[in-house]
């Protein structure tokens, strides 16, 4: 039994282990069975996983057991393992003191130790236990707001599964709450519920119209075209002074529809209208002689039968040629006629002197074009000088002659 002063100190020890065997503990036993031994949440086995060494003041070592060297076990903590050390003195007694019997001060020394020993069991129990702290004001009896708070527990096991222990509605008291798993799939939306709370004010608002967020809802496939041609909506929002204009003239809009067959005639005749409309001058230009053009497209055949007849062109033409078609060549400077089969040059004949040469045999002009008759003789001189065509009298005429140079 105790024959030593009870210390004043917790009757727990606790180690973070770094791998070694041997821990202190500073509380006091009796005997080695007075402790409890723990590895993390693992309670440990006098003399099988472990030894205790006691001091004479009660104070000791606890030493873990490695029999790996005989094929056996080693029980000495990894590092990092929590290692708890904690007085566990029975509550019962050993001794018992009456008149039979003497009654010795090491009897009651022991006795007297047991008791405080004890009192620091139930101390450290009640020190890691959860308290109220000492300045609450609530009183250790009655109910309500005072008395003891009791934890909440359903006799049925299962509804006790994952449940948070909760004050009840009146503050008095505690209670079963909500699941853990609830309460991980609120904290799993904490962010968007930050986000609801910062608009609150607007949830109130959509609260208050909320036929009309039904009504939204009912066309929610119309929203979601909108929203597919939201860069649409934005162009015309954009557009909004011109869509204004083109609502004041609603009438002039419809009259346009009105006449739209000849609108898509006009845009399908585009080219041509541009092509005018590069063309204006001109336009008025035939427009100021349009009695002529007038009289043109009257004789338009005997336009046509010319243009057939009588072309301008740097070479004779070689196609679509019929006899009696009249060419102007420019590089010649010549107008010819087609004889059926060649083109033949028109000489301009002014003066016939030119035309006869000096002896007038060769390139004579009226050399054998004019042929001498009973009334007409031809006379030539082939000196290059005139030349004399008489015509006879006959009847009553008067017999003249002409001098050809």
């Amino acid at each position: 039994m105790a024959t030593f002063a009870i210390n004043e100190t917790a009757r727990r020890e606790q180690y973070v282990s770094t791998g070694q065997a041997t821990y202190n503990f500073n509380f006091q036993v009796n005997v080695a069975d007075e402790l409890l031994v723990y590895v993390n949440d693992t309670a440990q086995t006098l003399s099988v996983q472990y030894n205790a060494t006691l001091n004479a003041d009660g104070t000791g070592s606890i030493t873990f057991i490695d029999n790996s060297g005989g094929g056996g076990t080693n029980y000495t903590p990894s590092s990092g393992d929590l290692v708890t050390i904690i007085g566990d003195l029975a509550l019962s007694r050993t001794t018992t003191l009456n008149t039979a019997a003497d009654i010795t001060t090491a009897n009651l020394d022991t006795e007297f130790d047991n008791t405080v020993i004890r009192q620091q069991q139930i101390k450290e129990i009640t020190d890691r236990a959860l308290q109220l702290k000492p300045s609450t004001p609530r009183t250790v009896t009655g109910s309500g707001t005072s008395g003891p708070i009791y934890f909440p527990y359903d006799a049925t096991v299962a509804n006790n599964a994952s449940k948070v222990i909760s004050y009840n509605s009146a503050g008095t008291g505690l209670e079963l709450g909500p699941t853990t798993a609830n309460l991980n799939n609120l904290a799993g939306i904490i962010s968007d519920i930050s986000t609801v709370a910062g608009i609150s004010s607007d949830v109130t608002t959509v609260a208050g119209i909320s036929s009309n967020v039904t009504t939204v809802a009912g066309i929610s496939s119309n929203i979601s075209t909108v929203a597919g041609i939201s860069s649409d909506v934005t162009s015309v929002a954009g557009n909004e002074t011109n869509i204004n204009a083109v609502n004041s003239n609603s009438s002039n809009i419809n009259t346009v529809a009105g006449g739209i067959t000849n609108i898509n005639t006009v845009a399908g005749g585009i080219t041509n209208i541009n092509t005018v409309a590069t063309n204006i001058s001109n336009i008025n230009t035939v427009a100021g002689i349009s009695s002529n053009v007038t009289t043109v497209a009257n004789n338009v055949s005997d336009v046509n039968n010319f243009a057939n007849v009588y072309r301008i062109g740097s070479s004779d033409p070689s196609t679509s040629l019929d006899e009696g078609d009249l060419f102007y060549n420019s590089t010649s400077n010549e107008l010819k006629y087609y004889n059926g089969s060649s083109w033949v040059a028109i000489i301009a004949d002014t003066d016939v002197k030119t035309k006869v040469s000096a002896n007038d045999t060769t390139a004579g002009f009226l050399n054998g074009k004019i042929v001498a008759g009973s009334n007409v003789t031809l006379t030539e001189n082939n000196d290059g000088g005139d030349e004399t065509l008489t015509i006879a009298a006959t009847d009553n005429s008067i017999p003249f002659a002409i001098a050809l140079g």
